[in-house]
């Protein structure tokens, strides 16, 4: 015969659920984390990033612009990005860099609200003198679905960035620049350095 739960036991068995929960807080994601690495071309591209995603790209000079993806040509070696709604069309040999904008799975910030709330539930009902099921049962679906709403909000707004290409020639360490420099006074040569 089953005899009713007291106080520890209920603290106890939630504490043990929030431990068998975590690692599926952690394992829920959309499949791209498994993905390690990064395209060396733009024939490489499109195995890590769909069209209609929002990247940031580095370009020659060094300068970043965030953009959504349309279209990736393999054989011409262009990348057609929409920036501020107009089209921007970057030669291969022009991208040192592409990060994508990756959003944080839903999924793992559910679990830990809910988590939270489940743990805040019995802690609460631990106070109720009679009818402690009761007690965890409304503290558990309040505290748990506050927690559940709160974790997925939280999710929502996490955004990452995850590196999808780099060039070749992003790796050089260091670029000279040489321009003439020509005033009413003076004649020189103009030298920068660029890393």
């Amino acid at each position: 015969m089953l005899q009713p739960l007291n106080r520890k036991s209920v603290a106890a068995l939630t504490m043990l659920a929030l431990v068998l929960f975590e690692p599926v807080a952690f394992a829920a994601d959309d499949g791209r984390a498994e993905r390690t690495g990064q395209a060396s071309s733009f024939f490489e591209l499109m195995n890590w990033v769909r069209l209609g995603e929002t990247v940031f790209l580095i370009d020659d000079e060094g300068i970043e612009i965030k953009g959504t993806l349309e279209d990736v040509s393999a054989e011409d070696l262009n990348l057609v990005i929409r920036v501020d709604g107009a089209p921007l069309t970057l030669a291969e040999e022009r991208v040192r860099r592409i990060d994508l904008e990756v959003s944080d799975s839903l999924g793992d910030g559910a679990l830990w609200g809910l988590g939270v709330g489940l743990g805040l539930a019995a802690a609460l009902a631990v106070g109720c003198d009679n009818e402690w099921a009761f007690c965890f049962g409304w503290f558990a679906l309040t505290t748990g679905s506050i927690g559940l709403g709160v974790g997925v909000g939280v999710d929502a707004l996490v955004k990452d960035r995850r590196l999808v290409y780099m060039s070749d020639a992003a790796t050089t360490p260091l670029r000279f620049r040489l321009s003439p420099l020509i005033t009413p006074t003076d004649k020189g040569v103009q030298l920068s350095l660029t890393w």
